[in-house]
This record gives C-alpha cells, sequence and structure tokens, in this order.
C-alpha cells in the first residue's frame, strides 16, 4: 500500500515536470490535462504530497487565468490559499512557487477590476520575495504592482514604480520584454506618445532579439500583440492609417491562424473602428465595432447592426464588452443626430442600456467600495450619456416600458456600493454558511479595527509596519471567506439589481398621499428629474445652468453659519430653488403629504424642508410635505420590510450627562432623556464603545446622545465619541460599517455633522448617517451640521413624542419641526441653521403600532360581529319541535 502511494506521488512529480514545461510552451489546455492527471494520481493531502499539490493548484490556476476562464481560476487558487492557510511551512519550503501564487493571483484579481485587492496579494508576494531573498522575481512583480496601479487610474504612482525598475535595470529575458512593454502603456496613459512608442518598439527589438539567442520560444501571437500595442499607440497620437496598418496585421494573422474569438481580435477591431470614425468613416466604424463583439462573445456571431450580445452569454472580457457597446451606441447617437430617425435611437439607447447592465454586473464582482467608485467614476460620461439618450427616446415614445427604462438608467449610477451590500444583506443565509458568516463578520471587526489604528496619529513607523502587513493577512483571509460564502450563495450577487426595478414595484410601496422624486445632475448642468405618484409619472430634463450650482452652494453655506438672532427674513436661494426644483413636479405633488426624494450632487447637502414658497414669511416646503431621504429607488425598495413592534425596545446611550475635558478637546455634556417608554439607557461610565457593540443587534432604536466629528475631505477620519473611562473610545467610520444593526428599525445620531461628509460621485454623502444606514439601520435621524442644543432638544423630544402616537418618522419629523416653527423658542431661533438640520433617512414606516388605530379596529370587528349574530337570529328560523 504505501509502495503504491510512493509510486504515484513518484509519477506525480514527473508529470508535474511536463505539465510546467507545457505551460512554458503555451501550451495551456494540454498543460491543464496534466495537472487534472497529477491531482487524480494524489486524491488525498497529506505532508510528503502537499508541496506537489500545491504547485499543481498554481500551474492550473494560471493556465486557466490565461485562457480567461474565471471560474475555473478562481477555484484553483482558492484550493491553494486552504492549503497554505492548513500548511503554512509550505511558504518556509517552496518560497518561490508561494510568492508566484501571491503575484498570479494579485493579477487575476487586478483584471477584474478588484484593483485594492490585487495590490493586496501583490505586495504580500513582494514580502516573500524580500523575506526569502529572491531577487530574481522582484522585477516582475514590481512591474504587475506597476500595471495595476496603472489600471485603477494611479498613472502617476506606476511611473515612480518604473523609475525604480529602470535604476534597478531592465534584463534582456522575458520579464524585461514584459517590463518594456508596460512601460509604454504607462506612456500613453499619461499622453506621452513619443515616449510610448519608443518603448514599443524597443519591446519588439528585444523580443527579436531573445528569439535569435533563443533566450525565448517564438511566439507569432506574442509578436503581434506588440504590434497591437503600436496600433493603438499611433492611433492615440491621431496617426490614423499608420495605426490601421499594425491593426489590419494584427486582424490577418488571426484570420491566418483560424482564431475567430479571441480578446484582442475583438480590441483590434474596436481600435480599428475608432481610428475611422475619426477619418469620417461612421458606416465602416459600425461594421468594425459589430467585428469586435462577434470576436468577444462566444456564442454571438450576427452582422445584422441591430443585434447584440446577451449578458447571459459567454463573453470573453466584460471590460473590452463595455467598450464596444458604449462606442457601437455612441456612432448611432451620431447617426441618429444627422437622421432623426426614432429606430436608430432605440438601437442606441438599447446598446448604452446593456452596457449600463453589464457594468452593474462587473462592478458586483469587485469587493472593494473604493474600487466599485473608481470604476463608476471612468465612465461617468458614459453613463450620463446614456442618461441623456435614455431621456429623449422617452420624450419621443413616452410609455410605461421606456420611464422604466430611463429610470433603471437614471438610477444605475446612484448609490452603487451601498446597493449591493443592502442586496446581500437580504439573502436568506442557509444553515451550513452560518458559521462561515460568523467568522467573517469576527474577521470584518478585525480588520477595521486595524484600519481605524493606522489612522490613528500616535502609531510609529515600526508599529505601522506591523499593522500593514496584519491588515494584509487580514485582507487576504477575508478574501476567502467571501468566497466561501458565495459557494453557498451562488445567486447572493444578483437576487437584487437595478434590472428589476419598474414604475410599477416604486408606485406599489407608496402610500396614496407620498410621492418619490429622484433627481440626477449631470456635468453638462443638466438635472434630470423621474417624479412618481399613484395617478401620475413625469420625468423632465432641467436646464439650469451654472448659477443653479452657485444658488445651492450660497444657501448651504448660509444655512450652515450660526445666525443671529430674531434676524432671519427668508432667503432669496430658496424661492429661487424651489422654482427650479419643485415646480417642474408639482402635477405629481397634488395631494400628496409625503415626498420620498433621492438627491445626486450639490444637492446631497440641502435639506429640501428649507426651500420656500415665497409667498409668506416662513413659507417653507417643511409646512407642506413630511420629507425623507432615500440614496436610490432600488435602496427604497429594498429597505421597505418592516414590522412594527407595539413596544419597541429602545436604548440611549449618553457618555457626557457631564462635560469631560480630554486632551483633544472640550466634551460638553448631554443629558439623556427620551419620550419613549421600554427605554433602557445607558450614560457616563457605562456608555462605553465596547457596550454599544455588544448591543447593536439587540434593540430595535438608538438613540445616541454623543459627539462625532466627521471629516469632510476623508471619510475614514470620521468618528463618534464614547465615554473616554474605557479605551478605545472612538467609533469609527469603517468599524461602524462592520455592525450587525439589521434589527435597528431607527437610529438617531443627532450630533454636529453626523449626516455631513464627502460627496463621492454616484454614491453619495460619506457620512456617519451612511455608514449606519450601510451596516443595516432601516432609517437613520443625523443632522447635516452643527447641532443646536436647545431646537435639536426640543425637535427630538417631540419627533419622539409623534413616533410614540404611531405615526410614520417623516411625519413625526415634520410635526416636530412645525412645531419648534410654532413656539415662541421658533421665533427667537427663527433661522432654518437651527431647525433644519435634522433629515430622516431610508424606511419611513411607524417604530410603534398606532393605538387609535388599533382600538378602531378592535371596535370596528365587535361591532360587525354583533350585528352578523343580531340579523342571524333575526332572519335564521328556528327548526319546528317534531
Amino acid at each position: 500500500m504505501r509502495l503504491s502511494k510512493d509510486k504515484n506521488l513518484e509519477l506525480a512529480e514527473k508529470k508535474l515536470d511536463e505539465l510546467e514545461s507545457l505551460y512554458a510552451l503555451a501550451q495551456h489546455e494540454a498543460s491543464i490535462k496534466v495537472g487534472r492527471e497529477v491531482l487524480q494520481l494524489l486524491p488525498n493531502i497529506n505532508k510528503s504530497n502537499e508541496k506537489c499539490i500545491f504547485k499543481v493548484y498554481l500551474n492550473l490556476a494560471t493556465n486557466y487565468f490565461t485562457l480567461y476562464k474565471s471560474d475555473s481560476t478562481d477555484y484553483f487558487f482558492s484550493k491553494a490559499n486552504n492549503l497554505l492557510r492548513q500548511s503554512p511551512n509550505l511558504t518556509v519550503e517552496i518560497p518561490n512557487y508561494v510568492a508566484n501564487h501571491w503575484d498570479h493571483q494579485g493579477m487575476f484579481y487586478a483584471r477584474k477590476a478588484n484593483y485594492t485587492q490585487a495590490i493586496h496579494y501583490i505586495q504580500k508576494s513582494l514580502l516573500v520575495c524580500k523575506e526569502y531573498h529572491l531577487n530574481q522575481y522582484e522585477l516582475p512583480f514590481l512591474n504587475n504592482l506597476a500595471n495595476t496601479y496603472d489600471w485603477m487610474g494611479d498613472y502617476q504612482n506606476a511611473f515612480l514604480i518604473y523609475q525604480k525598475i529602470q535604476q534597478i535595470g531592465i534584463p534582456k529575458h522575458y520579464h524585461g520584454l514584459q517590463t518594456l512593454i508596460s512601460m509604454g502603456w504607462n506612456a500613453l496613459r499619461r499622453k506621452e506618445y513619443v515616449q510610448a512608442e519608443v518603448f514599443f518598439q524597443k519591446g519588439l527589438t528585444m523580443y527579436q532579439f531573445l528569439v535569435k539567442e533563443k533566450l525565448l520560444v517564438h511566439n507569432e501571437r506574442d509578436k503581434m500583440l506588440i504590434k497591437f500595442d503600436l496600433g493603438v499607440c499611433y492611433s492615440l497620437s491621431t496617426s490614423f492609417e499608420k495605426s490601421n496598418l499594425y491593426l489590419d496585421k494584427v486582424i490577418d494573422f488571426y484570420g491566418k491562424s483560424k482564431i475567430k474569438k479571441d480578446k484582442y481580435l475583438s480590441l483590434a477591431h474596436l481600435q480599428k473602428a475608432k481610428n475611422l470614425y475619426a477619418l469620417g468613416a461612421k458606416q465602416q466604424a459600425l461594421q468594425e465595432v459589430q467585428k469586435g463583439l462577434q470576436a468577444l462573445v462566444l456564442e454571438f456571431n450576427s452582422n445584422i447592426i441591430a443585434d447584440n450580445p446577451l449578458l447571459s452569454q459567454t463573453i470573453l472580457d466584460k471590460k473590452s464588452l463595455f467598450q464596444l457597446l458604449t462606442f457601437k451606441g455612441e456612432i448611432l447617437s451620431d447617426f441618429y443626430a444627422t437622421k432623426h430617425q426614432e429606430e436608430i435611437l432605440e438601437k442606441s439607447v438599447r446598446c448604452f442600456y446593456l452596457a449600463v447592465l453589464l457594468a452593474e454586473k462587473h462592478r458586483k464582482a469587485i469587493d472593494y467600495q473604493e474600487d466599485k467608485l473608481r470604476f463608476n467614476q471612468d465612465n461617468k460620461l458614459v453613463f450620463e450619456k446614456a442618461i441623456h439618450l435614455g431621456y429623449k427616446f422617452y420624450q419621443l415614445q413616452p410609455s410605461i416600458a421606456n420611464a422604466n427604462l430611463f429610470l433603471r438608467i437614471m438610477e444605475s449610477t446612484k448609490a452603487i456600493a451601498l446597493n449591493d451590500k443592502i442586496a446581500i444583506d437580504k439573502v436568506k443565509i442557509s444553515t451550513k454558511a452560518m458559521p462561515i458568516q460568523d467568522e467573517e463578520q469576527k474577521e470584518l471587526r478585525y480588520n477595521a479595527g486595524l484600519k481605524q489604528a493606522m489612522l490613528d496619529n500616535k502609531v510609529n513607523a515600526k508599529s505601522l509596519d506591523s499593522l500593514r502587513k496584519l491588515l494584509t493577512d487580514s485582507e487576504l483571509k477575508l478574501y476567502e471567506l467571501n468566497n466561501k460564502l458565495a459557494s453557498y450563495m451562488p445567486h447572493r450577487n444578483s437576487q437584487y439589481s437595478n434590472a428589476d426595478i419598474s414604475i410599477k414595484e416604486i408606485i406599489a410601496n407608496l402610500s396614496p398621499e407620498s410621492a418619490y422624486v429622484s433627481y440626477t445632475i449631470t456635468s453638462d448642468f443638466k438635472v434630470f428629474v423621474l417624479a412618481v405618484n399613484h395617478q401620475k409619472v413625469i420625468i423632465k430634463k432641467l436646464d439650469i445652468g451654472s448659477n443653479f450650482i452657485h444658488q445651492t452652494q450660497k444657501l448651504i453655506l448660509s444655512l450652515r453659519e450660526n445666525p443671529t438672532l430674531f434676524a432671519y427674513q427668508g432667503s432669496p436661494e430658496a424661492v429661487a430653488l424651489y422654482k427650479i426644483l419643485i415646480n417642474p413636479v408639482e402635477q405629481v405633488l397634488v395631494g400628496t403629504k409625503c415626498l420620498i426624494i433621492s438627491r445626486d450632487g450639490i444637492l446631497n447637502y440641502l435639506p429640501f424642508e428649507v426651500l420656500e414658497l415665497g409667498k409668506n414669511k416662513n413659507d417653507y416646503l417643511v409646512r407642506y410635505f413630511a420629507i425623507s431621504y432615500q440614496y436610490n429607488a432600488l435602496t427604497y425598495l429594498l429597505k421597505q420590510e418592516l414590522k412594527t413592534n407595539s413596544k419597541p425596545k429602545l436604548l440611549t446611550i449618553a457618555p457626557f450627562t457631564k462635560q469631560q475635558i480630554i486632551a483633544e478637546d472640550t466634551l460638553m455634556a448631554l443629558p439623556a432623556s427620551s419620550k419613549i417608554e421600554n427605554n433602557d439607557v445607558l450614560q457616563d461610565a457605562k456608555a462605553t464603545k465596547n457596550h454599544f457593540i455588544q448591543l447593536s443587534d439587540k434593540y430595535d432604536v438608538f438613540h445616541l446622545k454623543c459627539h462625532s466629528v466627521s471629516d469632510p475631505n476623508k471619510y475614514a477620519d470620521s468618528y463618534i465619541y464614547f465615554n473616554p473611562s474605557s479605551s478605545p473610545w472612538k467609533l469609527g467610520f469603517h468599524e461602524i460599517l462592520t455592525l450587525p444593526m439589521k434589527q435597528c428599525q431607527l437610529l438617531m445620531l443627532g450630533s454636529c455633522n453626523s449626516g455631513n461628509g464627502h460627496i463621492e460621485p454616484q454614491e453619495g454623502v460619506m457620512s456617519l448617517c451612511y455608514a449606519f444606514y450601510k451596516a443595516g439601520c432601516k432609517a437613520v435621524l443625523s443632522a447635516q451640521w452643527q447641532a443646536h442644543d436647545r431646537s435639536s432638544e426640543f425637535i427630538t423630544s417631540r419627533f419622539y413624542t409623534y413616533l410614540k402616537e404611531g405615526v410614520t418618522k417623516d411625519i413625526a419629523l415634520q410635526k416636530a419641526k412645525i412645531d419648534f416653527l410654532n413656539e415662541p423658542l421658533g421665533n427667537e431661533l427663527n433661522h432654518p441653521f437651527y431647525w433644519a438640520n435634522l433629515t430622516i433617512t431610508g424606511n419611513i414606516s411607524p417604530i410603534v403600532e398606532n393605538s387609535f388605530s388599533s382600538i378602531y379596529l378592535f371596535v370596528g370587528i365587535t361591532v360587525f360581529s354583533l350585528l352578523i349574530i343580531f340579523l342571524f337570529k333575526k332572519y335564521v328560523k328556528k327548526p319546528r319541535k317534531p
């Protein structure tokens, strides 16, 4: 038996040499076949064969990666990761293979636009190189790190790495060749076209030298790819005819090789299409794009321009398909501009819509919020073009179907990372997946703690290096846990998307007296408005001009300045903005009492409650409508499920009932008070950060009477202060995101600037409010600027009083604000600074059952029952006695 095992291992090691040779010869399918044969020989992992199995996992993952087979690549990288965790000694025994494993895995995630994740893996590979003196790998790994920075748009950081590489020296071997090509692309992205051409030509020369000296096996495809690079270079430097000469050579090579499907074949067609478009040959450009689509999607072979591939088909590269679809849509929109044929406009809109859906699908596979936001920012103009064309198409052919199309395009550019997180939270966890999720939650908190520690200025350089290493290891563990969860829930990222939302679904979730109004601002000073109630849908484009931004900024600044008492006489900007933003949708507001508003851009800083009709003094919008806010339509729909509780559990946390003086600041006293019954209170020394974290999934309502600080430029430096008697006492943005707060129906956070922060384009304000909402809270009451003690205490007290009566959260806040305005205190503090900063975001359902409604229901049922009994006795004859 032992002899048989030894023979299997011996044979497996021989085959391992064979599969590595096949990989070197670019015979990837053959290499994969041999790799699977090795795994059959070694069905069980043990100490004697784990090195061999690890090498096979790495080889299989790398081969599948080269063939663009993402699922298989991910599978074998995960297998290797698990083996490394079980046997960490592998790093000591075969550090070269382990270093390559981290590097290759990093490039795999970089291709998927998971750039932050990719950087962690590549940095891990460089750490292994440094620790085990693997100097031969430093150049290729640094090149891959620079490539990743290049792809994520950080060209300068990539350039600095290339300068370091040049100081080391570029050797004449394959890695030197790859580095020259990468340096050429970096120069292209920095618009240094002459420099880029020099690097590409040097690369071509080095390739020929390496083949001649038999240092590299000749591969015509590799040579053609350098010519493709030169073709792109000449195109970007506007030498279009010269560019086409190189691109035609690439296309001819694929034709002679009888290769019909390949990413670079499709990109060659795309680049040639762009050249033809620049030369005025738009019809030919359109045909080249169609050829590019055929080359990129395995099951798509249509020459008909009206046809597009399905997203369910096999796509070799999503980013390339996105580029092809958007460029096809751009050409078609140009044709529409000259021919004015509605069918051409429809084709263009369909292309952009498909690109938007593809972008959403691609974005869901990106783990890091920063990378999601970067992806959307890089493609901002594409999304804006889609919105413009979708609106134009709706105006020409107004229908519910086309309104839905416009809604999905417009809403897909808002709160993208938030949507993905809420959608995942909605997926039911299987019993088997629960331990993995618990482990992930634990690791998330540990990870967040490391991030907050790195932000602490007291950390010294040595500690910072140690923290970076711990953080990298934590990130890698989180990726693996996330992949494990995905294997139990393969549908978790696709169950909810903007493709599913509709006007009908929004209406179904609106009360008869509510309206949903969404605003989207584009960079050409247009505001697109979609307003919906039970009877009507309005879609409009507002030509606002740059003066609109100036008026909005002026009003926002005036709201945030502590004013003189009794001095407010109204704001011309508030009146002007009412006319711009509210007048166009007034038809939808007839008979409406509640407004659910989705803001965008600078409007995120504006509480609509302060807009003035201008007919009377203090004629604020809040007097007519209860207003709440949503990040977009999908978050509105996803947050709708909420059960009203007859006795919700409330926790009030008041760390500062007495003034606290600390090194950083003087923290003023904030008394603990609340109007809701069933209220638990933690105050002073008991109101610690750790206590709050422990109780964060135990209550329906939280009232955090804390101090907070919000950094408008760096949201990671935003904190809530708990009692400093226990350290750590500051709860940071990253830590909030990891809290299990799905039970929370309402979180009240009225501290200074808790709803304020940096605006991330197409996501919203990165505030403490956003962090709690993303952590699972159904609704958050927050302050958009500095809180004022007297007015805030009055409004929150009345707010809770109305909540206790069973009214919705938005109406409770509206009533509280109107009460304030009608009181002598409101006459004294008559500027919106004092009352408008508190806003409600999220689900507006009541948190307490309406006692009057319950009584009326009980009385109604009782009366109806008695009436039925009376009629039954009166009209139903009793049976005669025999």
